[in-house]
């Protein structure tokens, strides 16, 4: 019975994901991201109509992260997204997240380890104070939301491939429009699909 036992520890465990060498690790990345994203322009004098604009967006996240000892992730990243807007307008969000992703080793196979994550970050809408005629003309400062869930595949000890689906919400402050009484507040929400490499060391 014992020796059954054991037996089917050792096949459960060379099923699961092979990370057990990997707490404590370090980790840099680099991917693609791709989605799509509305804008929602909320006015508070009802002097101008409120709208809301779509828009496809693009992005090459860098991250920088760190396994723990449960495998989970703690990781900052920088993205600096391309938005165009139905209305053919043009803009950059900018900004750094931190996320912390929760492994399910549970649902792990051989080598594909699945998580899921939240998080948040801070980001900056680049040319808005141009764009919405700002006081000041500083760019909008906003607080971003992140729910995320993807998978790991080890390609080697080093190198892993990762695929995930990414939700961010994000607020940014109100505004006040130069010449006028109303207030402006505007949000974000984007979702997409991410793909990209990470290196352990």
């Amino acid at each position: 019975m014992k020796k059954s036992l054991a037996l089917a520890s050792i096949l459960l465990a060379g099923s699961l994901y092979g990370a057990s060498n990997d707490a404590g690790k370090f980790y840099v990345g680099l991917g693609y991201y791709t989605g799509s994203g509305t804008e929602t322009n909320d006015w508070s004098g009802g002097l101008n109509q409120d709208s809301t604009v779509d828009y496809d967006a693009t992005a090459f996240p860098i991250s920088v992260g760190y396994i723990t000892s449960r495998h989970d992730r703690v990781e900052f990243s920088y993205t600096n997204a391309n938005v165009d807007t139905d209305s053919n307008d043009s803009y950059d969000l900018r900004g750094i997240d931190l996320n912390y992703d929760f492994t399910l080793e549970s649902l792990s196979y051989k080598k594909v380890l699945p998580y899921v994550g939240i998080g948040f970050g801070v980001y900056e809408f680049q040319n808005s104070g141009t764009i919405y005629n700002i006081q000041g003309g500083e760019d909008l400062q906003g607080v971003a939301l992140n729910l995320n869930a993807g998978l790991v595949y080890s390609l080697t000890d080093n190198i892993e491939f990762e695929a995930a689906y990414q939700y961010k919400k994000i607020q940014w402050e109100d505004l006040k429009v130069v010449n006028s009484s109303e207030t402006l507040e505007i949000d974000e929400k984007i979702h997409g699909l991410y793909v990209g490499f990470n290196y352990k060391f």
